[in-house]
């Protein structure tokens, strides 16, 4: 897993083409391990997450699951920041069951111009309170990736049961959902 200033990740990103939204089925698979160890308890987690970013990355939208060492089970999660200057806004939800799929997807509506999210078929009440159109640089990238704190280990799966993304789609600026032909994506691990 690349390691980032702050967490480590192993994804897949889109370089930039305009996707204004992004949705995939993911499968929910608990690390293998939660170390403890990190400054904070609520930094030891795992996840693994659908987004959509600005061109230059300084402003991001995503849904997903997350599961937190000092809690019991795995928590559909959603955040978003309009740029480096303002606070991230998550939401999470209570427990869901792992070794389930849920689709995740984080889309532009152009009736709110706002960004919406998604898990499975429920919309969750947190659109965005600005449109990615008004402050964020294009053109807007889109990431499929899994992410921990403390360890590469944290990482969503283990060996024999690893993370997947499935039915990944994205959103074109013609608000339309269109498959995302293989080789699309890069890896980064």
């Amino acid at each position: 897993a690349s390691h980032t200033a702050n967490n480590y990740h192993s994804g897949f990103e889109e370089g930039g083409s305009w996707f204004e939204g992004i949705q995939s089925t993911l499968t929910l698979r608990e690390p293998s391990t939660l170390c403890s160890g990190a400054p904070s308890p609520n930094e030891e987690f795992s996840s693994s997450w659908v987004m959509v970013r600005s061109g230059d990355g300084s402003g991001w939208a995503q849904a997903g699951f997350i599961r937190f060492r000092n809690q019991s089970g795995v928590q559909h999660m959603l955040q978003s920041e309009r740029d480096p200057l303002s606070m991230p806004v998550t939401r999470y939800s209570s427990v869901i069951p792992a070794d389930v799929a849920y689709t995740y997807r984080v889309q532009f509506s152009p009736a709110c111009t706002c960004l919406q999210f998604y898990w499975g078929s429920a919309h969750v009440a947190a659109d965005t309170t600005w449109s990615p159109y008004s402050v964020w640089s294009g053109p807007f990238g889109a990431e499929l990736f899994g992410e921990t704190y403390f360890r590469e280990s944290a990482m969503p799966g283990t060996s024999s049961s690893r993370m997947r993304w499935a039915s990944i789609r994205g959103q074109n600026t013609a608000d339309s959902w269109v498959s995302i032909p293989c080789g699309t994506f890069t890896a980064y691990n």
